[in-house]
């Protein structure tokens, strides 16, 4: 087993693609063995129950479902700090790791005699993705003849994946604001720069 200096150690060593992995598996795991504090005291028992004493008994494990709750949740939670800690240039690697994304008419958005092209901007990564396709056979998203055509259809369908159009701007300025770095953000730089606010979630 790992000393917990240890742990930390293997953690900070990890690729942002192996902590996001890890960080899906932890909480499949939390879900399946009990998902709250409860859930976890009625899945392996309570160390306060008085029959606790004469373990190992059927339904009573190590030091309770209190412990054993505990230091899953602060594995997760080690976890999710380690992956906070990570600027992402990739936006697919910042995607899959979890932050937000939006589709958006930027100015100066790509445009040709079939319409505007919007881009994926991701919370955190300089920059904007214009969607002009890749691969054999694709073509460039035409969203409409003019920018204000096309950025009704991004609103709606930013609004589709549950993007309201506060947290579309909060995207676009914190995608704005590690361009002016030119650098990506961690979590951290985000909350600092541009303040998340209440209504964004």
């Amino acid at each position: 087993m790992k000393t917990t200096t240890q742990r930390a150690d293997h953690v900070q060593r990890m690729t942002p693609k192996q902590l996001t992995h890890e960080i899906a598996n932890q909480r499949k795991w939390i879900a399946e063995h009990g998902a709250t504090r409860d859930g976890y005291l009625a899945r392996y028992g309570s160390k306060a129950h008085p029959d606790f004493a004469r373990w190992p008994v059927d339904g009573y494990y190590g030091d309770g479902g209190e412990a054993i709750f505990e230091a899953d949740s602060n594995a997760l939670a080690e976890l999710e700090a380690a992956l906070a800690t990570v600027a992402f240039r990739n936006p697919v690697e910042a995607m899959d790791a979890g932050r937000r994304w939006c589709y958006a008419v930027p100015f100066g958005a790509y445009s040709d005699e079939n319409g505007v092209v919007p881009s994926l901007v991701v919370e955190g990564v300089p920059g904007h993705f214009p969607m002009l396709g890749n691969g054999t056979g694709s073509s460039p998203w035409y969203w409409g003849q003019s920018v204000e055509e096309a950025q009704i259809v991004a609103t709606k369908t930013n609004a589709r994946r549950g993007i309201t159009p506060e947290i579309a701007q909060l995207i676009l300025d914190r995608s704005i604001a590690a361009t002016m770095r030119r650098q990506p953000l961690t979590v951290a730089e985000m909350n600092e720069l541009v303040p998340e606010p209440e209504n964004a979630r």
